[in-house]
C-alpha cells in the first residue's frame, strides 16, 4: 500500500487569482507529480506550454501531472486518481469561485487521501465590498472562515493603505493565517515541504533557508516521544510558523507513530501504524521570515527535550 496522497484545496471568489497560483504550483518544479481536479477546463487555463495531450476530460501535462475535469462528478474523478496514486505526489483541487472550499476539503479525509491545506485567495481590491454584497457576501464569508491560509491577491491594484486595511479586515473574519500574494512562491514551498509522508525520512537536524520569504527547519527524532503533551507544544509554536508536518514514535508502542499535521490555524495529530518499510521519525517546520532560523530550530529542540522519554 502507498501512503495517502496530500490533498490541497484552493478556493476563492471569481477572479481572485486561483489560475495564477495553480499554474505556479505546476511550473514550480518542486510540486512533483500532481493531479489537478477542476470544475471545468474553462475555470483553470493551464499553461499551454505544459499541455502534452488532451483526452476527453483529462489533460496530460509534460511534467508528469494530469488535469481532470469534474464534469463526470467528483467521486468518479477521485476514483481515477486513486487508481494512479503510486504515480502521483499530491492532489490539488480548484473549487468553483462560488463554492465552499471547506466542504470540498472533507473529501481529503476519505481513504487514499490526506488533507493538506485549505487555501483561500482574496482580491484586496474588492474583498471588503464583496462581503457586504447581499448576493455573494455569505459565500465569501464561508470561503474565508473555512480556510487554513488566506492569500491576499491583486495588491498592486490598490494603494498600500488599502492593502493594510483589507488585511486587518480579513483577520476579523477568520482565524486563518493571512499572507500577501507576493509570498505565493514561498507559500508553494511551505505547503509542499516534506512531500508525501515517506519523504520526511530525508529530513536533517540542520535548518535550511527556503524561499527568501520563508524559513524551514527540520529535526529527526530518534527517541520515542510522549504524545500526551503534543497539543500544548504545538499550540506554543512561535508566531509565524505556518506549517508543521511529520511523524514521531509513540512512547511505549514502537509499532505506532503520531502523525503531526499543522497548517495555518489547523492542528491535527493522528495515531498511525508504522509502515512496513519503516520510516525515520522527523518533523519539518516552515515559518514566515518574521521567525529566525535559530528561533525555529530552538523550538524543535525544545519539543524534542520535552517529549524525550528515558
Amino acid at each position: 500500500m502507498t501512503d495517502p496522497l496530500p490533498f490541497l484545496v484552493i478556493g476563492g471568489y471569481l477572479g481572485a487569482g486561483k489560475t495564477t497560483l495553480i499554474n505556479r504550483l505546476l511550473t514550480s518544479g518542486s510540486a512533483g507529480r500532481v493531479a489537478v481536479l477542476v470544475n471545468d477546463f474553462g475555470d483553470v487555463d493551464v499553461d499551454s506550454s505544459l499541455i502534452e495531450s488532451h483526452d476527453g476530460n483529462t489533460i496530460s501535462l509534460a511534467n508528469g501531472c494530469i488535469c481532470c475535469s469534474l464534469a463526470d462528478g467528483f467521486w468518479s474523478a477521485l476514483d481515477r486518481v486513486r487508481a494512479m496514486e503510486s504515480d502521483l505526489d499530491r492532489v490539488i483541487v480548484e473549487v468553483s469561485g462560488v463554492g465552499d472550499p471547506w466542504k470540498v476539503a472533507q473529501w481529503g479525509r476519505t481513504p487514499g487521501f490526506d488533507l493538506d491545506a485549505v487555501i483561500c485567495l482574496a482580491d484586496a481590491s474588492t474583498i471588503i465590498e464583496m462581503v457586504d454584497d447581499p448576493r455573494v457576501g455569505d459565500t465569501v464569508r464561508c470561503q474565508l472562515a473555512g480556510s487554513d491560509i488566506v492569500v491576499m491577491t491583486k495588491n498592486d491594484l490598490v494603494e498600500p493603505d488599502r492593502t493594510v486595511e483589507a488585511r486587518r479586515w480579513i483577520k476579523t473574519k477568520t482565524d486563518a493565517r493571512v499572507v500577501d500574494g507576493s509570498e505565493a512562491d514561498g507559500l508553494v514551498d511551505m505547503i509542499i515541504s516534506g512531500g508525501r509522508p515517506e519523504r520526511l525520512s530525508s529530513a536533517t537536524r540542520e535548518p535550511r533557508r527556503g524561499h527568501a520569504r520563508h524559513v524551514i527547519a527540520s529535526k529527526v527524532f530518534d527517541s520515542p516521544l510522549d504524545p500526551a503533551v503534543l497539543d500544548g507544544l504545538l499550540a506554543g509554536r512561535p508566531d509565524g510558523v505556518m506549517r508543521v508536518k511529520g511523524h514521531v514514535i509513540v512512547a511505549g508502542d514502537p509499532d505506532k507513530l503520531v502523525r503531526v499535521q499543522v497548517v495555518g490555524r489547523r492542528v491535527e495529530t493522528t495515531i498511525v501504524n508504522v509502515p512496513p518499510g519503516g520510516i525515520r521519525p522527523a518533523i519539518v517546520a516552515v515559518a514566515t521570515d518574521e521567525v529566525s532560523e535559530k528561533e525555529l530550530h530552538d523550538w524543535l529542540d525544545a519539543v524534542a527535550a520535552t517529549w524525550h522519554c528515558s
